[in-house]
């Protein structure tokens, strides 16, 4: 006994039969697969969620943290500036991604001595007429070198009085 198969639709009289489907359709048909295939795509989320959320905790240096890297800040003109240096690589210098290292008034001829602990450093300073309140604008300046056998990291750098 051979039953008759009923004639295959072609895809074009499918998709005219077919109404097309509102975000609201999907969402309901996509709620009735099973329990099961469900599940697993709910603990995956979670677990891709918490990456997330741990890895938008840490700061961008953190990780890259190795030992100490001697900065030099050399000042350079004639009278008082202020200086701003922060261990990071982040502008604004005062960043929450950076560590002030030093926020205060210098004089020409001072030789200001930090260490970074990412390898980078932002550095602004006022200059000209207006000491207080004209800055030269963020700087990074980095000096972490990254092949065995190679100097001694360190940062090294000169700021002036006089322009930016």
């Amino acid at each position: 006994m051979s039953q008759a198969r009923a004639p295959r639709a072609s895809l074009a009289e499918v998709e005219r039969e077919t109404p097309p489907r509102s975000d609201a359709s999907m969402l309901t048909a996509a709620s009735s697969c099973p329990a099961g295939y469900a599940r697993i795509v709910h603990r995956a989320l979670a677990r891709l969620l918490a990456v997330a959320i741990a890895a938008s905790a840490t700061r961008p240096g953190a990780l890259e943290a190795g030992p100490p890297v001697p900065v030099t800040v050399g000042i350079v003109g004639r009278g008082q500036i202020r200086l701003v240096v922060a261990d990071g690589a982040s502008r604004p210098c005062d960043a929450a991604d950076n560590r002030m290292l030093f926020n205060g008034h210098v004089k020409a001829g001072d030789e200001m001595k930090f260490a970074s602990t990412t390898g980078s450093v932002c550095v602004d300073h006022t200059y000209g007429a207006l000491r207080e309140s004209q800055w030269a604008g963020a700087s990074i300046w980095s000096g972490r070198v990254t092949y065995p056998g190679g100097p001694e990291p360190s940062i090294h750098g000169t700021v002036s009085t006089e322009e930016p």
